[in-house]
């Protein structure tokens, strides 16, 4: 009797350590995710080639040298020069798109 009690009593052991350990696994990731939107970290943007030299907003075309646009600062997309817009919060620029959510 007191042995089954004993294996009860590690398989509840055993049970709510797992579940501490899931809970633990998504308290980490919620907390990767509240980090890489509060800090605006989002994915590499790709090397320029022909088929994303172009604008996100306006869909104009960007050069090589000159008029290459930059990416926003919040959304990372690259953007021309008319498509872009100076914040009161800070000294950068950010896309039209982004600065009409501020």
């Amino acid at each position: 009797m007191s042995q089954q009690r004993g294996a009860q009593q590690q398989q509840q052991q055993q049970i709510k350590q797992e579940q501490l350990q899931l809970q633990q696994q998504q308290l980490r990731q919620q907390q990767q995710f509240q980090l890489e939107r509060n800090n605006h970290i989002f994915p590499a943007q790709p090397l320029l080639n022909e088929s994303n030299r172009r604008c996100a907003r306006c869909n104009a075309k960007l050069g090589r040298i000159t008029n290459r646009g930059g990416p926003c600062r919040v959304c990372k997309l690259r953007v021309c020069k008319a498509c872009q817009e100076f914040t009161i919060h800070t000294t950068d620029w950010v896309c039209v798109v982004c600065h009409k959510q501020m």
